[in-house]
């Protein structure tokens, strides 16, 4: 792609400025160890799902 000096000095910067966007929200990434393997499924009865019909 032909790109003017200005076109690249602009890409350059968003592009700097999206890499220190990611390694800021590196920073306040923890990731957190699942010792329970269980799996949890909040289930709604299907009557309650059910609309009244009158």
């Amino acid at each position: 792609i032909n790109e003017t000096p200005a076109q690249k000095a602009a890409k350059r910067r968003r592009l700097n400025e999206e890499a220190e966007d990611v390694e800021e929200l590196k920073q306040h990434l923890e990731i957190m160890p699942d010792e329970d393997d269980d799996v949890y499924i909040e289930a709604i009865s299907l009557p309650r799902k059910v609309p009244d019909i009158c």
